[in-house]
């Protein structure tokens, strides 16, 4: 299991109070940024649980965001659980939007709901799990509340085994252009870390360095190419920016209207 949040979400709490003692530490060669490797037990199973770097997305540019990525794609974990801040949904659900893009098993804190509900923020789960297509469990981690639930959830989604589908999609074009791009590639055995062929082709088009270069490297990719810079053309044509941009906002654009569409904000009553 891998713990998925930025560095502000209580992510460090949580894999404190799911472990205790005996913690590991790794590195990838080169990188400085470590990753902290544990086990939980629930009942008679034990669970070996990765902390992450705390990263906002995935998208390679810091050397966090790089090795919580890589930790991601190498590792192939059972289940990632993503923590999320109950009173900042929506900064938060950018990169709980690239995981699900990636198709990895996903279930979610929804940590620190007391400082939430103490602001006047209630977050609608059950339709918040909806949408995403994944458990939603509340925690307070600093006082382990939720995480015996958190972790059940954990295990009743890993003996799932298929993945749950979430309701949001990007915009028409956007889309339309991930679906040109996904036929052709659902053909491919060689797709990177063995992903979807539509996870590739949402990376193809923001232009992700590693899957650019698998691109330019495989054999017979001349079409696939050609294929993916007319799209990436088009969609510049239409939308006015690059591919690689468009989906970055739309995707917190979409972060945006989740976190509208699940949180309920009441007014707090003067004290006098």
């Amino acid at each position: 299991v891998a713990l998925a949040g930025n560095p502000n979400v209580g992510k460090s709490s949580l894999f404190n109070r799911l472990t205790g003692m005996g913690v590991a530490t790794a590195n990838y060669p080169g990188k400085t940024v470590e990753l902290q490797l544990a086990v939980t037990r629930l009942g008679e199973h034990r669970i070996g649980v990765i902390d992450l770097p705390g990263t906002y997305a995935l998208g390679g540019v810091s050397e966090d965001q790089w090795v919580a990525r890589q930790a991601l794609l190498d590792g192939a974990p059972d289940a990632v659980v993503l923590v999320l801040d109950a009173t900042n949904l929506a900064r938060n659900l950018y990169l709980g939007l690239q995981l699900l893009d990636l198709e990895l098993p996903m279930v979610v804190a929804l940590n620190v709901v007391d400082q939430a509900e103490a602001r006047g923020i209630r977050v609608d789960v059950e339709r918040l799990a909806e949408i995403l297509g994944c458990p939603v469990v509340p925690t307070v981690a600093t006082r382990g509340s939720g995480l015996d639930s958190l972790m059940r959830a954990v295990m009743r989604r890993t003996a799932r085994g298929t993945p749950l589908h979430p309701r949001f999609r990007y915009s028409e074009d956007v889309e339309s252009a991930v679906g040109k791009l996904e036929r052709p590639l659902r053909g491919r055995t060689d797709r990177p870390h063995r992903l979807s062929a539509r996870t590739v082709a949402i990376l193809l088009l923001e232009g992700d360095p590693e899957f650019s270069a698998w691109l330019e490297s495989a054999p017979h990719t001349e079409e696939l190419r050609r294929l993916r810079d007319e799209l990436a053309l088009t969609l510049r044509d239409l939308r006015g920016e690059d591919s690689s941009l468009l989906l970055t906002r739309e995707r917190h654009g979409l972060a945006g209207l989740i976190a509208s569409e699940v949180e309920r904000r009441q007014r707090r009553r003067p004290l006098l």
